[in-house]
């Protein structure tokens, strides 16, 4: 009796998502599915108690619920085309999962399934695996409990950002008060970091409440000049919103203030030389009486106008040299605004694990642990290095393993693979293990701590690396960087370095002893590119990509779906990384994605996009 009950309540609890979740979930309306009527409704419930309802009756141990979640998944997963009956079925086999702990990876995998199909339902998936995230932690005991713990104060701060991206700052604050009362209490080292996120979150609030006054004494008095000008100024400078402060100017004629503003709301791509040139002054002027968080906007911005120009201007002419130098200053002054690493230099206190792990089953609590062995697991460093550098990595292993280390290089990053007793580069066209720079050494010690040194030195188009084990020379490379070779399947997000491993490894520290150092911000969300997309390249191919909330992209070969790489952010620009080595630029418009695309990835940036493409959100279910 208690399973069909069970059965009921399931039911009962589609019914009244179909009424609710369905209308609450944000998504653009192109890819959202419509509320189903109440005949569909009845009529999906209907087939699932057919199919499974004798089967959930008989379900009554925690192995045979978790046995029946399975199937449910499976069936979901065979591609049904009615979307509510796929949703049930997700639903019920998260709830069946979640019965046992040996189910939480099929309850995870539900609900991520039901978001990546149907992105209509991110709200509602996202707080499926928040509640999963906070039984896994109520449920652990022991050491255990802490890893569990950071786990769920990593996917809270996580859903915080999502929040603050949809302005809803009063859900980020409440997410961020409960992480903070988590890190308290297991004593987390990431409680540092909520503080000043709680911070930084006041401040976004407190500027929408100055937004929401100027707009009320605008109401007032529509004339108010000068309260529409600081209105238009918030919105430029500390929102990054020129279409919205494009709304908010009276005189709409063709005015200088208009004209840019209409520039600056549509693709970087689409502009002229003059155009970027024009923006890039605007907002540089901007910059003067802009706050620190609102520097960092507007000289990001000139940074972009910038380097578009760079991009459409070919001749070397002294105009070409004249504007090198203004991107060079825009960007030594945003190095200094984003100077804010952690003080001993330890990158490993920057690391977020929903933006950062790229690969793997990885915990952060001090030190950085990888937890299960998984080949091509990877973690990249939310910072980005220019020019000459040294980094130094501390780690343990319990077993012989393969470490990589990523090495960002001009325009390009060179990748280090040490094993138990031998090192190497990948360079020349050839595997590591294979050229000049691969070297036998002394078996590493296992269980015992290990320092690599990496010392990069560029000039030009040249470089040199030098690799340190324990302060004993390993082996070391000069050459062109055109002949260094990026490492595809590990990939890392260019411009930044990253660690990995194929088995278990505890990172102590990863530390920037010299060099030009400056953190990787997410200013934009990742949520506005989630869902399926179609894209048809200049060159006529066509291509199927599928992307989650936190930018992992996958595209479609054979009617499966092959994880290609992800989508990450530095500044205000997006980027398409591919395990393939090739590299893509994204820009959201009007809720179609433009693409520059670049193969291999060291013609970025500074030479011209071998091909664009156009993206449409897919009408496939």
């Amino acid at each position: 009796m208690r399973q069909i009950n069970f059965l009921s309540i399931v039911l009962l609890a589609f019914l009244a998502f179909s009424f609710t979740a369905f209308g609450q979930a944000t998504a653009p309306a192109s890819s959202q599915a419509a509320a189903p009527d109440s005949a569909s409704q009845k009529q999906t419930a209907k087939i699932f108690n057919d199919v499974f309802g004798e089967e959930l009756s008989k379900a009554k141990t925690p192995d045979q619920k978790l046995s029946l979640a399975k199937k449910m998944l499976e069936a979901a997963q065979r591609g049904a085309n009615d979307p509510g009956l796929v949703k049930l079925l997700c639903l019920s086999s998260y709830e069946l999962a979640t019965k046992s702990e040996q189910g939480y990876e099929v309850a995870q995998k539900s609900v991520e399934y039901l978001g990546d199909n149907q992105p209509g339902e991110l709200a509602l998936v996202q707080q499926k695996v928040m509640d999963l995230h906070q039984l896994v932690y109520s449920r652990a005991r022991g050491d255990n409990r802490k890893v569990e713990g950071d786990k769920f104060i990593e996917l809270l701060i996580e859903s915080a950002e999502t929040a603050r991206g949809e302005e809803n700052m009063t859900q980020a604050m409440a997410l961020l008060d409960k992480a903070a009362t988590f890190a308290n209490a297991i004593k987390s080292d990431s409680a540092v970091r909520i503080r000043q996120l709680q911070t930084d979150y006041k401040r976004v609030q407190n500027l929408l409440k100055k937004a929401d006054s100027l707009q009320q004494k605008l109401k007032m008095n529509s004339a108010d000049t000068v309260t529409r000008s600081q209105l238009v100024q918030l919105y430029v400078v500390e929102f990054d919103a020129p279409k919205q402060a494009l709304a908010l100017v009276s005189d709409k004629r063709d005015t200088p203030e208009v004209r840019l503003l209409s520039l600056a709301s549509n693709s970087t791509a689409t502009l002229t030389e003059k155009e970027s040139l024009d923006l890039a002054e605007y907002y540089c002027q901007l910059s003067a009486s802009a706050s620190g968080t609102g520097k960092v906007v507007v000289l990001s911005r000139a940074k972009g106008y910038y380097e578009r120009f760079l991009e459409a201007h070919e001749e070397k002419d002294a105009e070409q040299a004249r504007v090198r130098l203004l991107c060079d200053k825009v960007n030594d002054d945003l190095a200094k605004l984003r100077s804010s690493l952690p003080q001993d230099g330890d990158l490993l206190r920057l690391v977020r694990l929903n933006r950062d792990v790229l690969q793997g089953r990885w915990t952060v609590s001090g030190d950085l642990v990888m937890q299960e062995d998984m080949n091509g697991s990877r973690v990249a460093l939310p910072v980005t290095l220019q020019g000459s550098y040294e980094l130094e990595f501390t780690f343990t292993t319990p077993n012989d393993n393969v470490i990589i280390l990523n090495l960002p290089v001009g325009n390009t990053a060179l990748t280090v693979v040490e094993t138990a007793d031998k090192i190497g580069m990948c360079v020349d066209d050839k595997d590591w293990a294979t050229n000049d720079t691969s070297k036998r050494h002394t078996h590493l010690d296992l269980n015992a701590r290990h320092v690599m040194l990496a010392k990069v030195t560029v000039a030009d188009n040249s470089c040199t690396v030098a690799i340190e084990m324990d302060k004993k020379a390993l082996t070391n490379w000069t050459g062109k960087q055109g002949q260094i070779n990026r490492h595809g399947w590990w990939g890392f997000p260019l411009g930044m370095p990253g660690i990995g491993a194929d088995r278990v490894i505890r990172v102590h520290s990863v530390k920037i002893r010299k060099g030009k150092t400056t953190r990787a911000y997410e200013q934009k969300s990742l949520a506005p590119f989630a869902g399926k997309w179609e894209v048809k390249y200049s060159n006529g191919v066509l291509r199927k990509y599928t992307v989650t909330s936190n930018g992992i992209l996958s595209k479609e070969e054979n009617g499966q779906l092959r994880v290609g790489g992800r989508l990450y952010c530095i500044g205000n620009e997006i980027f398409a990384d591919f395990v393939d080595w090739q590299f893509e630029r994204w820009t959201l418009v009007d809720d179609r994605v433009k693409i520059n695309h670049y193969n291999p990835f060291t013609l970025y940036p500074s030479q011209k996009p071998n091909c664009t493409a156009v993206g449409s959100r897919s009408s496939s279910k």
